[in-house]
């Protein structure tokens, strides 16, 4: 069977996990995971969750919303194949967003403790798993320093065209 892993390589698209993908890592982690079900507008994971669970989201789409002056921005729209959590899996901080079902959604949740033990007994097929999470994670990484770059940039013009109407304005009121 050809490996479908890359169905988007190259693609400005985040990359997602394969049908095909999800179906293998289900059986990797079927004794280290389970099945969960979430409703349309049920909220799958909250702001400030304490969790180290990732998620694979095998059906369904999900909206990722952070905090913005007291207003929920969304700032990810996620699909079928995408996962969440993938963070709080390795470091155990508190959820930096809100992931609410915009669609009814099946998750297959697996918490890094059972992980571990997956980890420990098969070595091979936690490394596949976590390198192919590690390639989303870096896409998703990739973007953060591009919306980095570009507010910056945006600053610099700020202060350019402030420092510029600022010296203007001097001139023409010295002028005057």
């Amino acid at each position: 069977m050809p490996d479908d892993s890359f169905d988007n390589a190259g693609s400005l698209d985040e990359p997602i996990l394969t049908p095909n993908e999800i179906d293998k890592y289900r059986e990797y982690l079927s004794a280290y995971g389970k099945e969960i079900f979430f409703a349309e507008e049920e909220v799958i994971v909250n702001y400030g969750d304490i969790t180290t669970s990732i998620d694979l989201l095998v059906s369904g789409e999900a909206l990722v919303e952070v905090p913005v002056n007291e207003k929920w921005i969304p700032v990810a729209w996620i699909k079928s194949g995408s996962v969440i959590g993938e963070i709080a899996f390795l470091d155990s901080y508190p959820r930096t967003a809100r992931v609410i079902a915009r669609t009814s959604c099946k998750l297959f949740r697996v918490d890094r403790a059972a992980f571990t033990e997956l980890s420990e007994k098969n070595p091979d097929k936690a490394l596949e798993f976590i390198s192919r999470i590690s390639q989303i994670m870096a896409y998703r990484l990739r973007r953060i320093e591009q919306f980095d770059a570009v507010e910056q940039g945006r600053d610099d013009m700020r202060k350019e065209l402030a420092a510029d109407l600022h010296d203007q304005t001097m001139s023409e009121l010295s002028a005057i």
